[in-house]
């Protein structure tokens, strides 16, 4: 739900073209989007559209071929890398289609680990890696390695891990493509809560027609362009 009307992403007439093999790819057709803080954003379309482009784009990771992409009031392609970098690993948490793990450490290792490498002292980090894990109702996995958690564990982890910088936004890309539908609706439910209790803006990004509009908001994408945005509420 949206709880002020701040604008947290604006893009404009965005554009990305790929070179590949001598030709052109136009992988984003001028692309407009606001997305508002508190939004529960989905982003729907089949494979190849261009959701992920745009995704790489609005977190700072893929510059555009032409428009501008403002992140809180900020034309991020007017940065430096460096400061992109730092602004992303502020503003985003970020959860994938599959987890990547240090299969050495544990559950709650894995969680306050970005904290630490940023610098957090590491008995706090370890404490709020606690709290979310409770937070998440995930606690029982605490000492357990990740390779001796289900796919749907691992993703409630990720969302964990994601969340522990405090971002203001919660990208979830493709997260239930590896998992069964059980777990893939209770994951969607975990996001879900995320948004509704915390008041975290969240962008989902899917192919998968059962979650189109379990947000407040939807855009469907086909070949690089927004074809339809749907407002749920």
């Amino acid at each position: 739900m949206i709880k002020e009307n701040k604008t947290i992403i604006s893009i404009e007439n965005l554009t990305k073209t790929f070179n590949v093999g001598g030709k052109s790819i136009k992988a984003l057709r001028g692309v407009d989007l606001t997305v508002f803080e508190g939004d529960f954003l989905v982003i729907f379309g089949p494979s190849g559209c261009g959701k992920s482009t745009l995704l790489n784009v609005f977190t700072g990771l893929e510059e555009p071929s032409a428009g501008t992409c403002r992140i809180d009031d900020k034309n991020i392609y007017q940065m430096e890398s460096d400061a992109r970098g730092k602004m992303r690993g502020k503003i985003f948490g970020i959860i994938n289609q599959r987890s990547y793990w240090v299969q050495s450490l544990n559950a709650l290792d894995n969680v306050a680990m970005p904290l630490i490498v940023n610098g957090r002292d590491p008995k706090k980090a370890y404490v709020k890696a606690a709290e979310l894990l409770k937070d998440l109702k995930i606690e029982h996995m605490a000492l357990q390695k990740p390779n001796q958690l289900s796919g749907g564990e691992q993703q409630k982890l990720a969302c964990a891990r994601a969340l522990v910088n405090d971002p203001e936004i919660l990208i979830a890309d493709e997260p239930t493509g590896n998992l069964d539908t059980a777990s893939a609706d209770n994951l969607i439910a975990t996001i879900k809560a995320l948004n509704e209790r915390w008041h975290c803006t969240v962008i989902l990004v899917t192919h998968n027609p059962a979650y189109v509009d379990i947000g407040n908001r939807r855009i469907q994408m086909v070949d690089g362009k927004i074809t339809k945005e749907v407002n749920n509420t």
